[in-house]
């Protein structure tokens, strides 16, 4: 069943704490060749979490560095999923997606149409920048009388991690890993902040990646370039071809957050996180958060992984997740459901 409004508001918008146990690949279709726009990620030994920061030891939102993380090669997507393929998916599967399916997702009040912000009467306290729109979904991603056209090269949004698993299913593909998106995600550098190296997102005027600039929610000032998403290939790869593993979308994983509570990762934050924390999520390689499987928003997509048939490698050691507080997450639940009550706006 959905969560409650309160709770998918507020994991939106904070990092839950919990903890994660991580999944294993699944194959593909078993095809030899990778399907095209694909990445191929050499196997081995890598660096997984935030070797920089001492905090992380007691904090949900970027996971301590651990030396000895190993995977098999793998082939990742070259850009988020956009809107345009994921409209070939629907075209040819007549697939609806949960937010269809509920009648509703959220959308940022900024970005609302005004019909949007005329039919939508449910938000939560303490997070009322997000609009439980009516008939938003990813046709209509800013609710009623928005569209697409501009969008199709952008990623998609208003995508559970369901929605995501079956578009990835359809196209011989699967979600990647936490440790699969990671070692993607940095390039091939090592214990660096940015898939870049240590340098700022912003230098001056220019830009590395989609993030909000201005008061937030009231105003962006697009400095970036972009008021919500930007094109799913918009701003420099990086050394291993992935365009925009940081901002932009959160980016879902099959690996699970909490599973006693059917959370699952996002990774790289988004449009509305900051570079610095000071609202939201710091953008950095390490951000993360979950979510629930049913959860969408105008700020989640996701890109797809394919196993490459056989690959292994000896003695595979994946991130040694902490064994998870099933009583403790559970409380946190209530906690999240009992302390911020849905209200009804005026």
């Amino acid at each position: 069943m959905r969560v409650c409004l309160v709770l998918r508001v507020l994991l939106l918008a904070l990092a839950a704490v919990a903890v994660s146990a991580e999944e294993g690949s699944a194959s593909g279709d078993g095809e030899a060749t990778p399907p095209e726009g694909m990445v191929h990620i050499e196997g081995g030994v890598f660096i997984m979490g935030n070797s920089r920061d001492t905090r992380t030891e007691t904090r949900q939102d970027q996971l301590p560095a651990q030396t000895d993380v190993q995977l098999p090669p793998f082939y990742i997507d070259r850009t988020a999923v956009t809107t345009a393929m994921f409209r070939d998916f629907v075209r040819a599967t007549k697939f609806e997606t949960e937010s269809e399916t509920y009648g509703w997702s959220f959308v940022l009040e900024l970005h609302a149409t005004e019909k949007a912000k005329e039919i939508t009467n449910q938000t939560v306290q303490g997070a009322e920048h997000w609009l439980a729109v009516p008939g938003a979904y990813w046709r209509r991603p800013n609710g009623p009388n928005s569209g697409i056209k501009n969008l199709l090269e952008h990623p998609v949004t208003h995508v559970s991690f369901n929605d995501a698993k079956a578009y990835c299913k359809w196209a011989g593909k699967r979600l990647p890993t936490e440790s699969e998106w990671e070692r993607a995600a940095r390039g091939g550098l090592k214990e660096k902040k940015f898939p870049w190296g240590n340098e700022a997102i912003n230098k001056g005027s220019s830009w590395r990646a989609n993030v909000w600039q201005g008061e937030f929610p009231k105003s962006n000032t697009e400095d970036d370039g972009f008021l919500a998403t930007a094109p799913a290939n918009a701003y420099s790869p990086n050394a291993y071809g992935l365009y925009n593993t940081l901002g932009n979308v959160w980016e879902w994983c099959s690996t699970y957050f909490s599973k006693s509570q059917k959370q699952r990762v996002l990774r790289g934050g988004s449009y509305l996180d900051s570079i610095d924390g000071a609202f939201n999520h710091e953008v950095n390689i390490n951000t993360r958060m979950g979510n629930t499987e049913d959860s969408a928003a105008s700020n989640i997509g996701f890109r797809c992984a394919w196993t490459i048939p056989g690959a292994k490698v000896d003695g595979r050691k994946g991130y040694a997740y902490p064994k998870e507080d099933v009583a403790e997450a559970a409380r946190r639940a209530r906690a999240a459901q009992g302390g911020q009550q849905q209200q009804q706006q005026q």
